[in-house]
């Protein structure tokens, strides 16, 4: 019988209980290590300060990624803990600078802004949902070997990493060219067992991304087969609905608001933007984006849209009890909500479902406004695929 509980230090807190940090070990563990680590600059892409981002998938299993970002700043400051900023980044799991220490999201938030050298306040544009400083460390630890390279202000700084631990000192030398971050790094087998990606596992997070940030481009590339593939999609949700739904029998609806005010008294004063694509096919399907993340459950503002969308068609097509079971088997829609950084309400531990009543009345006087227009146009179509 063990006398005592002894914690885990270092690597090891991610090395020897890897599930832990990733939900699960081979592949799928393997796999979130790589889209949280990429999630660090499809922030940045979602906040408009980086173009483009370049996966490769190497014959050896490791992963190049290379991003047209402003550059990690890598300082070599002491922090108040005694480390170098560069070391809390990628050593500490759990350090957050006693400059951000406001609580909560915000702080998180804003230490994006520090990883990058930007400025981000709590009521700034929009920022993606993830926390970047916890990723990185863990990424860090659960790989082979990683290294960094990064280019800023006319000067590239270098780090190399092996099975958690720092294995160089910060490298400097001056250089002309455009600002960008490379890592190339390799989830460890001896972390998450045998592996082999397939880069299928990863293509429909890299369209997520692409989707919810316009001006992004990404490749993915697969040194293993030749293949090359690239996701970018200027017109957002709008030109992924008509892309994924070429079979609609109806015209795309769409629609965009946006507003300020309180969700509820308790939480702080923030904006928020609704965007909406809908139309009507023989199979009907929906997908929610909320701050650049995929919502598998969507939210209160889901439910919303198709009790007025009901509404709507019940009055103008003259269709009474038109059952919501029936609509949503037509109904082909594509949604990406935004909100202030620390203004969400999340329905579950799992932030797979959002409960925000603001934006909940943006998508219903979205609807208010044009869709009865949009049902009349479409009468006799909506009532015959209704009836």
């Amino acid at each position: 019988m063990v006398d005592k509980i002894i914690p885990l230090k270092g690597p090891d807190r991610v090395r020897l209980r890897p599930a832990v940090m990733f939900g699960d070990i081979g592949e799928k563990g393997a796999l979130k290590a790589v889209t949280m680590l990429l999630d660090l600059f499809f922030a940045e892409a979602y906040a408009g300060c980086n173009p483009r981002v370049s996966i490769t998938l190497k014959k050896d299993d490791s992963i190049l990624v290379e991003s047209a970002d402003g550059g990690m700043v890598l300082s070599e400051e002491q922090e108040e803990n005694g480390n170098p900023a560069w070391h809390n980044l990628f050593c500490s799991l759990y350090y957050t600078p006693r400059s951000l220490r406001e609580g909560d999201y915000q702080a998180l938030t804003r230490m994006q802004g520090w990883i990058f050298g930007r400025e981000v306040t709590p009521d700034s544009a929009y920022e993606k949902d993830c926390f970047i400083p916890t990723y990185l460390a863990c990424v860090q630890y659960a790989s082979s070997f990683m290294k960094v390279r990064s280019q800023r202000d006319g000067e590239i700084r270098r780090l190399s990493f092996e099975k958690g631990y720092s294995v160089s000192i910060l490298e400097k030398e001056a250089a002309d060219g455009a600002s960008g971050t490379t890592v190339h790094f390799q989830p460890d087998p001896q972390v998450f067992g045998e592996i082999r990606f397939s880069r299928y596992d990863l293509m429909r997070f890299l369209e997520d991304a692409a989707v919810t940030a316009p001006g992004l481009t990404v490749s993915l590339k697969d040194e293993r087969d030749g293949t090359c593939q690239n996701f970018s999609y200027p017109g957002g949700t709008y030109q992924l609905a008509e892309e994924k739904h070429p079979d609609a029998l109806l015209p795309f609806f769409k629609g965009k608001m946006e507003a300020e005010g309180k969700d509820r008294y308790n939480l702080p004063h923030h904006k928020a933007s609704v965007s909406l694509v809908l139309s009507f096919g023989r199979e009907g399907t929906a997908t929610c984006y909320h701050n650049g993340k995929l919502l598998s459950c969507g939210g209160t503002h889901l439910e919303a849209i198709y009790k007025k969308a009901k509404k709507h068609i019940e009055f103008h097509c003259r269709l009474r009890r038109l059952s919501l079971k029936k609509l949503k088997e037509r109904l082909i829609l594509v949604v990406e909500t935004r909100a202030t950084a620390g203004a969400t309400s999340w329905e579950n531990g799992a932030q797979n479902s959002i409960q925000n009543v603001m934006i909940a009345h943006m998508a219903e006087d979205i609807l208010n406004e044009t869709f009865g227009t949009y049902v009349i146009e479409n009468e006799d179509a909506l009532r015959r695929l209704l009836k």
